[in-house]
């Protein structure tokens, strides 16, 4: 099972149906098609709240070349953004820049300052290592990825403030991306967009999800970030499989995400989640940090399904103890299930970081060992206390049951060492 849990999370969305890019002149047929989260078909797990695009350049083809990215700041309903850098023959990360470091080359940056109004404009600079600092000198927000790599893989990504967007960059189009010449900064024309292996990657995991088990504590493992990993980010997982009468209980504390944007830079994280998938990939339901209900300190979830016969009342009982409804549709989504819990851009030092987090499965050979077991330095809560999500698989009675009020912060948390005895 977490052999693919491992692979597919770093991924959080891919549509396989791209087909070999062509050269077009326009900003947004330069990109690749838009890969929605909120789109019921997209796979490998996204967050309904995400956009991403990809573009990928033949560096073997056009050496010394450099790319700019420019365009207007996102601004509608937009709550971050970034580009990150890839070898798209190893997946590695190169590097990325995040919204409130991108300087502007018009206006004020919005993930920067309050109270931008406006169009506000950047552009984003990629160049060979050994590109001459009398080029890069006069240019904005330089990204540098090494000579040797072949094909560069980008990644644009937009997170909104909710799940009821379309598939726009934040209400203003895509930026362009241009090339130049390293050696001397001159622009030299449109980019060419090559094929990246980054729709086989997904159509691979997707293709190679095992049967998800049944279990009784829902124990929350980090997966390792071996493929197109997205900077600053952590996601822990648990895997499941509900039949009648179940339902699913969990609860953590969260981290402090930004209530205004002169919190950008300082809140432990910039945004965090929780969404639950099904076996094919797909993601039935997000719930954002902002929509969640907390008791006091605490954020607790439940799972029930839709077609539970105590749904109704196992729902009002839920949300009279400040339990946030995750709603299950077996007929339609069917027993197998994962649970996210993401913590996007998290702060440097943030003393509770899901990436404190020793991850599983182990790397071996540079793919997931899914034989090594889970040991406590893989599991949230023994790593991260309270501020690790962890919780018990228990019946719809119990929720019911007349003291649930009085018990309910030890039975929706598993406490115990997952190591073998």
């Amino acid at each position: 099972m977490f052999i693919m849990l491992a692979a597919s999370v770093v991924l959080a969305g891919c549509n396989n149906k791209e087909k070999e890019p062509e050269f077009n002149p326009t900003p947004a047929e330069q990109w690749g098609k838009t890969m929605a989260g909120n789109d019921p078909e997209e796979i490998t797990w996204p967050d309904l709240s995400e956009n991403y695009w990809e573009y990928t350049m033949d560096v073997s083809k056009y050496p010394s070349t450099g790319l700019r990215i420019a365009g207007q700041f996102p601004n509608e309903n937009a709550r971050f953004f970034n580009i990150t850098l890839y070898d798209d023959d190893t997946t590695a990360r190169i590097a990325s820049i995040e919204d409130f470091n991108v300087v502007p080359s018009s206006g004020r940056n919005p993930f920067a300052e309050e109270g931008v109004t406006g169009d506000s404009w950047f552009e984003v600079n990629l160049v060979p290592a050994g590109t001459p600092a009398s080029v890069t000198a006069g240019l904005k927000n330089v990204l540098e990825f090494p000579a040797s790599t072949k094909r560069l893989c980008l990644l644009l990504r937009v997170y909104f403030n909710s799940i009821d967007h379309n598939d726009s960059f934040g209400g203003v189009e895509l930026p362009s991306i241009t090339f130049f010449d390293a050696a001397t900064g001159k622009a030299t024309g449109k980019a060419v967009r090559a094929k990246s292996t980054y729709y086989d990657k997904c159509a691979m995991i997707v293709n190679s999800v095992p049967e998800l088990q049944s279990a009784q504590a829902l124990v929350f493992t980090l997966a390792p970030n071996i493929m197109y990993s997205n900077g600053p980010t952590g996601y822990v997982t648990a895997a499941n499989r509900m039949t009648d009468g179940d339902v699913l209980l969990f609860r953590f504390k969260p981290p402090h995400s930004p209530a205004s944007i002169s919190e950008n830079t300082t809140a432990d994280v910039r945004y965090w989640s929780i969404c639950v998938g099904d076996k094919a990939t797909h993601t039935p339901i997000t719930v954002p940090d902002h929509s969640v209900t907390m008791d006091g300190e605490y954020a607790n979830f439940v799972v029930i399904a839709k077609n539970d016969a105590m749904y109704t009342q196992a729902k009002a009982a839920a949300e009279a103890n400040n339990i946030n409804v995750l709603t299950w549709d077996r007929e339609k989504s069917g027993d197998q299930l994962m649970i996210f819990y993401r913590q996007m851009y998290i702060r440097d030092g943030y003393v509770n970081s899901v990436q404190k987090i020793t991850a599983y499965p182990p790397l071996k050979g540079g793919l997931p060992d899914a034989t090594a077991p889970v040991m406590n330095v893989n599991a949230a809560h023994r790593v991260l206390g309270q501020y690790g999500p962890s919780g018990l698989k228990l019946s719809t009675t119990t929720l019911l049951a007349p003291n649930f009020a009085d018990i309910k912060a030890s039975v929706m948390r598993f406490e115990g060492s997952v190591e073998p005895e």
